[in-house]
């Protein structure tokens, strides 16, 4: 049945059908960006406005499905058919019925339902148990269009969530290395949901025994995109680490990083990120940033941030060869902790708009300085969402190092 003809159904045929047609056109119920909800609520609609019709509704190349789906030779054949037509088809008695659900992408001057574009995602099958009146299979087809659009947003979300997910594990260091001289611990939450995650990422690069590069970062957007750039930054500066000679400046790193990501996907993004070499053995940390939150250093129960030379984070618009960004070098010594994060940290607030600052940050770090690197990142994060009025709204990162002697 096209929309010409939906158009021409006489309403007085039915007395409820007005009431059946504003349950359809109000079906708000249906915007959801979970595939298994959004075809439970088809099936639910749908024998709404059916009274007395059994309903059951799949996804095409997707197991998803609502209802007591029989899949025998004769609604294999109906669904099949309906499939390729892109139109509703009915068995000999009119009493077993496919409806397609179809997402058109038309002309306005195109008014067939089969219109050129229409991609069918899924089907609901309905077992009456006499014939449908017009009016009621063109409410079903109606309902079918908008379950249409809400399956095929789920199912690109739940795509995107999937790739998104498989991305952000990238962006997280296996486990912690094995390095003579230092203790480890790394925390990180994710709090935002499926394809909307964010960038931030954290990398360790084994040197020698006793050396360690370890690098934080964030780079700028939410969702697929900003998860595969954010890998492309992990690697790349994990590939210039490795070309390197011992002992190098990081700043030089971060410059070669710079000039590598120029002209590289969204030119109006950019990317901060913090690079630490340590030397276990002799005791120092050669430190640069672009753009990042400075890291802490712990000594004697008093928390301060040893980074003074700060430089811009990575602009991926700006095309200019740069000279190595400043680099700082500290002695370490023995039950000296380092504290690297990200600003999702520092972004929470509380119920009177202050920030989890670097001033709250050091204080706390200086409370639980005592406890063991992995007992410390937990800590922290634990402290800084008990501070917060609502819950964290971006991912979160913490590593934390010792050096014992």
């Amino acid at each position: 049945m096209d929309d010409h003809e939906r158009q021409a159904l006489p309403l007085p045929d039915e007395p409820d059908l007005g009431q059946r047609l504003a349950t359809c056109l109000s079906s708000s119920r249906l915007f959801s960006l979970d595939l298994g909800d959004v075809l439970q609520e088809t099936a639910a609609l749908m024998a709404e406005v059916l009274p007395g019709v059994d309903v059951s509704v799949l996804a095409f190349d997707h197991p998803s499905r609502a209802g007591d789906v029989r899949l025998d030779d004769r609604t294999t054949a109906l669904i099949d058919d309906a499939r390729a037509t892109r139109a509703t088809a009915l068995d000999e008695a009119g009493q077993t019925i496919a409806v397609p659900l179809c997402v058109r992408h038309r002309q306005r001057s195109e008014p067939s339902r089969a219109a050129v574009g229409t991609r069918v995602v899924g089907v609901a099958l309905l077992e009456a148990g006499t014939p449908l009146s017009p009016a009621s299979l063109s409410l079903a087809e109606l309902l079918a269009d908008r379950a249409a659009v809400a399956v095929e947003h789920a199912t690109m979300y739940q795509t995107q969530a999937q790739i998104a997910q498989q991305l952000q594990r990238r962006l997280l260091p296996v486990e912690s290395p094995q390095i003579d001289g230092l203790e480890i611990g790394v925390l990180f939450r994710s709090r935002t949901e499926g394809a909307l995650i964010g960038g931030d990422f954290v990398d360790f690069v084994t040197l020698s025994p006793h050396q360690i590069a370890v690098s934080i970062g964030d780079v700028s957007g939410k969702g697929v995109a900003a998860a595969a750039f954010t890998v492309i930054t992990k690697y790349a500066l994990r590939a210039i680490i490795a070309t390197l000679s011992w002992p190098t400046w990081p700043g030089e790193a971060l410059r070669d990083l710079h000039n590598a990501l120029q002209g590289q996907l969204d030119p109006n993004g950019y990317v901060t990120v913090v690079l630490g070499l340590i030397d276990a053995s002799h005791g120092t940390l050669s430190l640069a940033s672009a753009g990042h939150p400075s890291p802490f250093l712990l000594r004697d129960g008093a928390a301060r941030q040893p980074l003074i030379m700060t430089a811009p984070a990575i602009a991926l618009a700006d095309q200019s060869e740069l000279e190595p960004f400043p680099t700082e070098r500290i002695g370490l010594r023995a039950g000296d902790t380092l504290l690297f994060y990200t600003d999702g940290l520092s972004e929470l607030r509380n119920d009177e708009g202050e920030f989890y600052d670097e001033r709250c940050l050091a204080t706390s770090l200086a409370d639980f300085g005592s406890m063991k690197p992995q007992q410390l990142v937990e800590a922290l994060y634990l402290d800084a969402v008990n501070f917060s009025v609502r819950p964290p709204h971006d991912d979160v990162a913490l590593v934390a190092l010792r050096l014992v002697g």
